[in-house]
């Protein structure tokens, strides 16, 4: 049995280590994460708190106790769709593929994950990263793949490395991982979800194009811990055991795929290999950034179909980038600079001829004056930053000003969003506004504004609408 006090201290009648023999242990767990955060609420006005895995939003709100004026969630913006999420869900035998506990050891879905990652393993260059609910589902599936040949296959391809529990062993792995990815030797990385790679490695460039998730990476759902938090969760903010849990667990997914694009030059494969992931259920709580580059035609995949589409991207991604495309970038970069600093009329009439601006404030290729100006082989439309043309925007920065007046006496309050160039897939924001300011700091800084053409945003950063909320999520 397991004794729970309100104070959050649970008592477990064995320890792990030795399950068998009765020795009673004491844990203290913190079950309300809005503890933690209440302190910064009240000693600060304006709030941010920013993260790419933030979805869904509505969950946070409740579990941290307060109220957001506006909830968003921003799209990543990238010069060329440098991101390929595909869900497996069945086999070429047409039989379904999932990591569910009742099913996960069929022979039927162990042969299936198998002959994916070997036909994987064949196709893409240099790393590939693979990550598994438990260490007991990965050391299981392992030894059915060692005993049918699909280790080996997979080493005549790539070398093999695998997390442990053991810290030294675990970043000996990985540096010998890194390595063969340097020498174009190639290499898999076992990994599980919640461990020590899944939280703080980045596996950005070639050592990551193609990541792996085999299933959904739920919890321990008999851990006493976690049962404790489910039972005040429930009580406490009406939140569902299952939601929660599927939350969860489809953060932690985002936060596993996530670990391959860490820059605007980065390209990679997300293979979400489960079953359960077709389902809307759990696909629309994932965040807008996996979400916008999903096509419908790779929500139902078989195997052998991820494979084609794979090897069709990695080969799409290999080619040189135009050089048309190049010169025309540094050209929207150079008008830019001039508009911020000399104010050029000519610069900034041509420039704001292909640029408009949409309503979240952020600045975007016009498709249908680029091509009547340069041609119909250029770009598509692209977000991009009018100080640093083509970089990503994601982690975004935001900073709200309120007007002289203040947010509650209609002061004219406004939002500047902001490329911090920090590395990441996108952003996920809270923002509350800051403290008033006097008319003359609010006009400090001034857009420039080119006779007969709306203002340009100044250094990357886009004016929004005026607004007088307390509280702000955007999620990207």
């Amino acid at each position: 049995m397991c004794v729970m006090w309100p104070d959050c201290r649970i008592m477990e009648p064995y320890d792990d280590r030795t399950p068998n023999a009765p020795d009673p242990r004491m844990l203290l767990t913190c079950l309300d994460a809005s503890l933690a955060i209440k302190p910064v609420f009240d000693k600060f006005r304006s709030v941010v708190i920013t993260s790419g895995t933030l979805s869904p939003m509505d969950f946070y709100p409740k579990m941290l106790r307060f109220q957001p004026k506006i909830v968003e969630s921003l799209p990543m913006s990238l010069t060329r769709n440098c991101i390929c999420p595909l869900i497996v869900s069945k086999g070429d035998d047409q039989l379904a593929v999932t990591s569910k506990y009742d099913t996960r050891s069929d022979l039927s879905v162990v042969s299936n994950y198998g002959k994916l990652l070997v036909s994987l393993s064949q196709i893409t260059p240099d790393g590939i990263v693979v990550f598994f609910p438990s260490y007991r589902f990965m050391e299981d599936i392992m030894a059915l793949w060692n005993k049918n040949g699909v280790l080996q296959s997979i080493l005549s391809h790539k070398l093999i490395f695998i997390e442990t529990k053991d810290i030294v062993e675990t970043t000996l792995a990985l540096d010998s991982y890194k390595k063969a990815c340097d020498k174009g030797r190639g290499a898999i990385f076992f990994s599980v979800a919640r461990g020590k790679v899944a939280e703080g490695i980045d596996f950005d460039r070639h050592y990551g194009r193609l990541v792996v998730l085999m299933g959904i990476p739920f919890q321990y759902t008999l851990s006493r811990v976690l049962r404790a938090r489910l039972t005040f969760l429930r009580d406490t903010f009406n939140i569902p055991e299952a939601d929660f849990l599927t939350f969860d667990a489809l953060r932690q997914a985002s936060q596993c795929v996530g670990r391959v694009i860490r820059s605007k030059t980065d390209y990679g494969i997300m293979i979400f290999a489960d079953a359960r992931y077709s389902r809307s259920d759990k696909r629309s709580k994932l965040p807008r950034w996996i979400t916008q580059y999903l096509e419908h035609a790779h929500i139902n995949l078989s195997t052998d179909r991820a494979v084609t589409i794979a090897r069709d991207f990695l080969k799409k991604m290999a080619q040189p980038r135009s050089k048309v495309r190049s010169v025309f970038w540094f050209w929207v970069w150079w008008c830019a600079v001039t508009v911020i600093v000399t104010d050029h009329p000519s610069c900034a009439d041509v420039l704001l001829g292909v640029l408009q601006t949409d309503e979240l404030g952020v600045t975007m290729l016009d498709e249908k004056a680029l091509a009547k100006r340069f041609g119909p082989e250029t770009l598509a439309p692209t977000a991009i930053g009018t100080a640093a043309a083509g970089a990503t925007h994601a982690p975004m920065q935001i900073t709200t000003t309120a007007g002289s007046g203040g947010s509650g006496s209609g002061g004219g309050g406004f939002a500047t969003i902001a490329d911090t160039g920090a590395r990441g897939p996108s952003a996920n924001l809270i923002v509350t506004p800051a403290p008033a300011l006097s008319s003359s700091a609010a006009a400090a800084a001034p857009l420039i504004k080119p006779s007969g053409a709306p203002a340009p945003a100044q250094s990357g950063v886009a004016r929004s609408k005026p607004t007088s909320a307390n509280a702000m999520v955007l999620d990207g």
